[in-house]
């Protein structure tokens, strides 16, 4: 009993997988620990952000300013060396003048292919 660990759920491959990675996911402690800036779901759903600021005809300073952040910040997130909550990417999305479900959406349909 003592020396064997106990796995409940998927395993870290299978939420990878889920998450749209590519390559095997390194072994992890817990769900929350996963690194997803990478997957090229998150991937999409940076660019669907950055798109959409493009198209709203918005610099990141235009959006820090919006979002009470600094540009830095704003770079960090667009070049996916920050990963975003649920909370904030709603906030991004529409101080880009864009529709989170519908982003969201796009998401999903390119995480199922």
């Amino acid at each position: 009993m003592f020396g064997r660990s106990l796995h409940v759920g998927p395993s870290p491959a299978d939420v990878a997988s889920d998450l749209g990675a590519t390559r095997p996911a390194p072994r992890i402690a817990a769900i929350g620990s996963l690194k997803t800036t990478h997957t090229p779901g998150y991937e999409c759903l940076v660019r669907l952000l950055v798109d959409a600021r493009e198209k709203a005809d918005l610099t990141q300073r235009d959006v820090a300013s919006s979002l009470r952040v600094t540009p830095s910040w704003v770079a960090k997130v667009e070049m996916r060396e920050r990963r975003l909550d649920v909370v904030e990417f709603v906030r991004v999305a529409r101080a880009v003048k864009a529709d989170p479900v519908q982003l969201l959406a796009e998401v999903v349909r390119h995480i199922r292919g």
